[in-house]
Parts: structure tokens; sequence; C-alpha cells
């Protein structure tokens, strides 16, 4: 992994966004069925918001830029699956105006089942 990727990572996780410190609380303290979230993980070429290595689950926090680049998103989207990875998507309006119901489909993501 570059260097410059590793050094953005670390960034990422002294800077949290205001969306991340609702999920955080719960997704840092294993109030999700036990699990270890991690915060600004890398997977691959792509940082992500939260990810449970053990149950390869990845959250992730969606502003305003997300849509714009469809195609990349379409890509990184194929590159998650590939890797046996699932993704949880959350817009930021979302986790603000309902936080225990994006918070309530983690666990059932973890376990394997449909989740959101």
């Amino acid at each position: 992994m570059p260097k410059t990727h590793v050094r953005r990572t670390r960034d990422l996780r002294k800077r949290s966004t205001d969306t991340e410190q609702p999920l955080r609380r719960h997704l840092l303290a294993r109030q999700m069925s036990g699990q270890k979230f991690s915060r600004r993980q890398t997977a691959g070429d792509y940082i992500v918001d939260f990810l449970c290595c053990e149950k390869r689950v990845i959250i992730e926090l969606y502003g305003g830029q997300h849509g714009i680049h469809q195609e990349k998103d379409i890509m990184h989207d194929s590159w998650l699956k590939k890797q046996g990875l699932r993704a949880l998507r959350f817009r930021n309006n979302e986790v603000f105006s309902n936080t225990d119901g994006a918070l309530q489909t983690v666990p059932d993501a973890c376990s394997g089942g449909d989740g959101a």
C-alpha cells in the first residue's frame, strides 16, 4: 500500500465527521452484538468508515458527494463483494434523523442476515 494511502487513512482517523459521532459511540464500544468495529480502515485501495474484520462487514456513511461518481461507486461495490465484504450504507441525514434505526440493521448484517 502506498505511503500516501496510509498517511491519508491516519489523517482521516484523527478527524471524525459529525455523522460518525453517533455511530462511533456504539460501534467502537462493542455494543453491536459484541462485534469489534474499527474506524477508518483500509480495504484494498479504499478507505472505509467502519470495519468489522471478523464478520467482514463495512459501514459507510454517505454525504452529498456520493452518487455523483456512480461509476466509481459501482467499481467499489464490485470489489467489496469479490473480497467477501458486506457493506451497509447510510446517508448522513439518515444517521442524524434515525440513528437507532440505522444501528438496528448492524447485528443482522453481522449474523449474515439481510441487514439494510
